[in-house]
């Protein structure tokens, strides 16, 4: 029997450090993105998430959600629960018709307003995954977007 308490002393130190310690990329939260400076409370908000390895706004992103704009506010919430930990970048778009895509003229400028997870360095260039991306390691973390005519950048 007291040969026996070295094996039973390392069998509860490896199950105790077997619980205690999870590899984080089973890790997962919820993000809420708050979209802000809406002009008007028709058509709907679109959210495009972007992954490193995606094609940062040439493909959609690997996650897209909208809600339509509730009546008499000026800002939407989107909610994607059970999201990996990882680095992301975001774009939006207030929908004003509702035609699940960004009217563009016909030199490609956009016509309704638009906003990224950080302020874009110039309105004459796409930004990059670089200038857009941020961490998400929370269980439950807030961004907020203010979207904007492409005139007001």
């Amino acid at each position: 029997m007291k040969n026996l308490y070295p094996i039973y002393f390392c069998l509860c130190l490896l199950l105790f450090a077997s619980s205690s310690f999870r590899p984080t990329h089973f890790d997962k939260g919820t993000l809420v993105v708050q979209v802000t400076n809406l002009e008007s409370s028709t058509g709907l908000v679109r959210l495009g998430i972007y992954r490193k390895s995606d094609r940062f706004l040439v493909e959609r992103g690997f996650v897209g959600k909208s809600v339509p704009v509730v009546s008499g506010n000026n800002y939407a919430r989107l909610e994607v629960p059970n999201l990996d930990f990882d680095t992301y970048a975001l774009a939006v778009y207030h929908d004003l018709n509702g035609n699940f895509k960004l009217d563009v003229n016909r030199i490609g400028i956009p016509d309704e307003p638009y906003g990224f997870t950080s302020p874009i360095k110039s309105k004459w260039r796409r930004p990059t995954f670089e200038e857009m991306k941020f961490d998400f390691a929370n269980n439950f973390q807030t961004i907020v977007i203010p979207v904007k005519r492409w005139s007001s950048y």
